[in-house]
């Protein structure tokens, strides 16, 4: 955040995102400004360079917003940065969302897109990441928690709401990644109940 309470971002790709950018979003010296609490919108979200920031943004976007991501897709090289702030293997985290090895190698060499089954998966993940974040952001000091971090050791626990099942275990489908968010949102509930 600069000193006026706004969040600049510098992304190269971020000029190109200007055009789309929403009214309250200011273009200064290269760099979108938006006011505090201000949604991105699908184009700004799949240029962040920011995992964190766009982990939180998919957790507060709207279906719509979300909807359009994954039509635009994600960038394959996603999930290395997955893999690096989950503390997760590639391997793992591709059998965990049911991602062909040989596709994705290809595509992160040839920097294109994940397709949009493959993105809204990825995106599944994200959002959790990013609902973990704001959860500790809402409840307690979160200087030192890396939510990426505390995901990748969460999810490969057994878990008794889900039957003795890990979370890893249902992030390959939608509804999967549904059921885990939902659980999360409980565990929340229940610590202030």
């Amino acid at each position: 955040m600069d000193g006026r309470g706004k969040t600049n971002y510098r992304h190269p790709l971020k000029m190109v995102a200007a055009q789309y950018a929403r009214e309250d979003t200011v273009v200064s010296d290269g760099l979108l400004v938006r006011p505090p609490g201000a949604d991105f919108t699908a184009t700004e979200m799949a240029l962040e360079p920011d995992m964190m920031a766009l982990a939180r943004s998919l957790n507060q976007a709207s279906q719509g917003e979300r909807v359009r991501l994954i039509r635009n897709g994600v960038a394959a090289s996603r999930i290395l940065e997955l893999v690096e702030a989950m503390h997760v293997s590639r391997e793992r985290l591709l059998g965990m969302l049911n991602l062909p090895d040989a596709s994705v190698k290809r595509k992160i060499r040839q920097r294109a897109m994940l397709s949009q089954e493959q993105s809204e998966r990825v995106l599944g993940l994200l959002r959790l990441i990013g609902q973990v974040a704001v959860m500790v952001e809402h409840s307690g000091d979160p200087k030192e928690f890396d939510a990426a971090r505390w995901v990748g050791d969460w999810i490969e626990r057994p878990i008794p709401a889900l039957g003795g099942s890990r979370p890893a275990d249902y992030m390959e489908t939608l509804v999967g990644q549904t059921i885990v968010s939902q659980l999360l949102a409980q565990s929340q509930a229940a610590v202030f109940a």
